[in-house]
């Protein structure tokens, strides 16, 4: 009885502030669908499967957009999600078996448009902000139970999720976490608003609760994406030597109190091009399917959601890639997957550049914000190279808020302005007359 009313209180608060909002009702509906407290109610049998909320989310969304005055800005983010639905759709429309794939996009068309309203809607940092905590609450609060859970236990926790949705899957939840850690970070360090001091040592607990997440969740992959952050950000930092010094101290640490399973689980890593291990040579077997996929589909791909399908003829069963990148080329073409790499590339090249002029113009708060979003998005992708997570509503959702940071100008003014002469008094110029 409990955690219903806390379901539908939270949901009745969402529904108040968001209304007259346009900036609430988006954090709101990302919540919502992300977060799907309505799931985790189902699970524990208190709300029935007639509940659709996510249809609540949207209403408010279109009506705090349309009803009621809202800024907007037209960014490279919205433009992104704008264009790839548009080669989605084309995908569908060549794909072989047209109605699964048809299926699959009308599904996408009901994340991406929102989205991209939703990015065209954080006009302000302090919009931008908000609904980065948002994504990084929406994870995060569900990285920091399994962490504490693992901790508490003392032994893996296999089956890590949140109920519903795409990241049911533990491989799933984990991109999305290393994605969320460096978000967090930034709430940690930077929070604005009221409680200001507790609430970002909560946030700081609830970070290093979702580092041990990844450490009891046995997933190589995880851990091979934690790195790979780490390393990233050394590099965007300008401290790269040091920083990798620090990583080496934290290494050396990991070394001495990682728990045996752990290594057990990380002693299955081969390098070599044959996989003794089942699930590290059945991944091997997806990739290479995906690969032979789209070289006899080059232009469109096989269209969304038909890899499983088409991969009977290459093999003797129905897979994912297991990797993103190979996702992307197989479904939705070389096309595709040249036009996402660049986006990538100019995104964290931007932010990059943004990171260092903010740093130069004293605006700490911007430097810190392109860290964590370009963190967040090399995070992603570097651990959901190993998952077939690429039309993840989380990663279209950075990118998104990015777009929006891009087009925000930065607080403090390039060059400040010059100085004011004093005005001569009266007696001082009838002296010079």
């Amino acid at each position: 009885m409990l955690r219903m009313l806390l379901v539908l209180f939270s949901y009745a608060v969402g529904i108040t502030l968001s209304l007259p909002n346009a900036v609430y009702a988006s954090c709101f509906f990302i919540w919502s669908d992300i977060f799907r407290p309505s799931d985790w109610a189902r699970r524990y049998g208190i709300l029935g499967g007639s509940f659709y909320p996510v249809h609540i989310c949207t209403g408010v969304l279109a009506f705090a957009i349309l009803f009621r005055p809202w800024k907007r800005r037209w960014n490279m983010g919205a433009t992104i999600l704008l264009v790839s639905l548009v080669w989605f759709l084309i995908c569908a429309l060549a794909a072989e078996y047209r109605e699964l794939a048809m299926d699959k996009t009308v599904t996408t068309f009901k994340y991406f448009i929102p989205l991209a309203f939703i990015s065209a809607t954080l006009c302000t940092r302090s919009a931008q902000r908000l609904f980065l905590y948002t994504l990084a609450g929406s994870v995060g609060i569900w990285l920091a139970h399994h962490g504490l859970l693992g901790l508490l236990r003392g032994s893996p926790v296999i089956d890590m999720s949140i109920p519903g949705g795409q990241m049911s899957d533990r491989n799933d939840f984990l991109v999305a976490g290393t994605a969320c850690l460096p978000m967090m970070l930034y709430a940690a360090f930077h929070y604005q608003g009221r409680w200001q001091k507790p609430v970002r040592v909560a946030i700081l607990v609830g970070s290093g609760l979702a580092v041990l997440a990844a450490v009891f969740s046995l997933s190589r992959g995880a851990i091979v994406g934690f790195t790979a952050l780490l390393i990233w950000y050394s590099f965007l930092t300008g401290r790269f030597f040091r920083r990798i010094a620090v990583g080496g101290l934290i290494a050396i640490a990991a070394v001495i109190f990682m728990p045996e399973f752990v290594w057990s689980r990380l002693s299955t890593i081969e390098t070599s091009e044959y996989q003794t291990e089942g699930s590290a040579r059945n991944r091997v077997e997806h990739m290479m399917t995906a690969v032979k996929v789209t070289m006899d589909y080059p232009l469109t791909g096989v269209g969304a959601d038909n890899f499983p399908r088409v991969s009977l003829r290459y093999s003797t069963f129905d897979a994912e890639p297991h990797s993103l990148w190979l996702k992307c080329s197989a479904e939705y073409g070389l096309p595709m997957l040249v036009f996402f790499g660049l986006v990538v590339v100019l995104l964290l090249v931007r932010l990059r550049r943004r990171a260092r002029l903010a740093r130069t113009l004293g605006d700490r708060d911007g430097e810190a914000m392109a860290t964590a979003l370009s963190c967040a998005l090399f995070g992603f992708l570097a651990t959901g190279t190993f998952t077939s997570q690429f039309l993840s509503e989380y990663m279209w959702a950075i990118i998104g808020l990015i777009g929006a940071f891009l087009a925000t100008p930065l607080d403090t003014p390039l060059t400040p302005p010059p100085p004011e002469e004093p005005v001569p008094s009266t007696v001082a110029r009838q002296k010079a007359a």
